[in-house]
């Protein structure tokens, strides 16, 4: 009957499917009490009754049993009660922070600071509780993956306004619009005014320089290679220009050009053609998606091409069309005239979208085009994961991008750690299922 009713929601559908390995729960098991998923770390958090304790994905205990505790980082960290006071142990559950501390800073992933501070009498000072007693900054100490690495103290780079990191390097930028950066082993690389917060590259007399260390960059000068940078291409007129200022590709002036975001890891996109139809090439100059009518998450956060190794696009006739990083049409969905507003999960890069009808949901998977079945309601991913939530009589389960069925429907809701390779399910009756997945 569902597959009736597929057929008379969406029509006729022509697909391209290309067949992937089937996703398998390797580890599934019971819980009680789940308090928190650490999505960064494919932890979770249970409440005993004598306190609080991690647990590996596969269920096995983390360290002793806190007090109290909670997440920094979606779990890459946990705050914790040691006594009376609140430290900091990593997802393995090693403690890295054992001092006093005034309060944390999470600047960048893998970054914790540390803040201590001191009484003072100073009327200028740092901080004025409510009761009136002052204090001031001593030092912040420094977490950078897992390890203790050094203090900043009190001076001319301390106390700051607001911290990041770029690449390697933290950055202390201060109200007056002084930037200091840091390296791993906490020395000084630059020491620069901004009138706003640092980007990657910034542009010094007309030249491009790596901000954080000032070196030239985009030019025969430039000695960044890279996996050092983020981005490594500009775009300049119709010509992307590698760090040593080697013309690596000439796109074709059809309209506007645009840099495009890096997802976060190392590849970059560029966006050319005018309003209403775009192409989108890669870092080489590769032509990856022609003249598509709507680039899925461009204008919208331009961050999330490829997010999950999958572009989705809608042509002008509301045809879906799935590419791969080679510019390969993975699969497709033709003459339905669908609209972003009716492909869920579409603007957000997920790799399984829900098509929405009046029967419900029907999932379409980058890699084997339209599933069977029919949902009343969908959580896309939006990491890019290759797996969705769904809900079916009312309770939701997990479809992974095979159509492999990798969690039950049982849940009133269910949480997926970034890789989805960590589901963690709650029961109306309060017990929980945890679920480890490889894809």
């Amino acid at each position: 009957m569902k597959k009736i009713i597929r057929i008379l929601a969406l029509c006729m559908a022509l697909l391209l499917p290309l067949c992937a390995s089937a996703a398998t729960v390797t580890n599934s098991h019971e819980a009680t009490g789940v308090v928190y998923m650490g999505a960064y770390s494919k932890t979770y958090v249970v409440q005993l009754d004598n306190g609080y304790q991690i647990y590996a994905a596969d269920g096995t205990p983390i360290g002793p049993v806190w007090p109290q505790m909670g997440p920094l980082q979606n779990g890459n960290y946990y705050k914790v009660l040691n006594g009376d006071i609140i430290n900091v142990v990593t997802a393995q559950g090693e403690m890295v922070m054992t001092e006093n501390y005034f309060g944390y800073a999470s600047p960048g992933s893998g970054w914790i600071l540390g803040i201590l501070m001191e009484d003072t009498t100073d009327e200028n000072a740092d901080y004025t509780a409510n009761s009136g007693a002052k204090m001031n900054m001593l030092r912040a100490d420094i977490v950078i993956d897992n390890k203790l690495v050094g203090s900043i103290p009190r001076g001319p780079y301390m106390p700051t306004a607001k911290t990041g990191v770029i690449g390697d390097y933290l950055y202390a930028l201060h109200e007056d619009g002084r930037c200091v950066f840091f390296d791993k082993n906490l020395q000084v690389t630059a020491d620069i005014t901004l009138a706003e917060k640092p980007t990657e590259f910034m542009l010094v007399d007309g030249k491009y320089v790596y901000t954080p260390t000032q070196q030239p960059a985009f030019c025969a000068e430039c000695t960044l290679t890279p996996d050092q940078v983020t981005q490594s291409v500009i775009v300049d007129g119709c010509n992307i220009i590698g760090l040593q200022g080697q013309v690596i590709a000439t796109l074709p002036a059809d309209g506007h050009i645009s840099a495009v975001a890096h997802n976060g890891y190392v590849s970059q996109y560029f966006i050319s053609g005018n309003n209403a139809y775009k192409s989108l090439w890669n870092a080489e100059g590769k032509l990856l998606i022609p003249s598509a009518y709507d680039l899925a998450t461009e204008g919208y956060t331009n961050s999330n091409f490829y997010l999950s190794g999958y572009q989705m696009t809608l042509s002008a006739e509301g045809d879906l069309y799935c590419y791969d990083k080679t510019g390969a049409v993975t699969a497709e969905l033709l003459g339905l005239g669908l609209k972003y507003t009716t492909c869920m999960g579409y603007m957000e890069g997920s790799p399984i979208l829900g098509i929405k009808s009046a029967a419900g949901y029907t999932l379409f998977s980058a890699t084997e085009g339209l599933l069977d079945g029919v949902y009343e309601d969908i959580e896309p991913s939006r990491t890019g994961a290759p797996v969705a939530v769904v809900c079916q009589n009312g309770l939701y389960g997990a479809v992974a991008l095979d159509g492999t069925v990798v969690v039950p429907f049982e849940f009133d809701d269910i949480a997926v750690s970034f890789d989805g390779m960590l589901l963690i399910g709650e029961r109306a009756d309060g017990s929980w299922g945890v679920y480890n997945v490889a894809y």
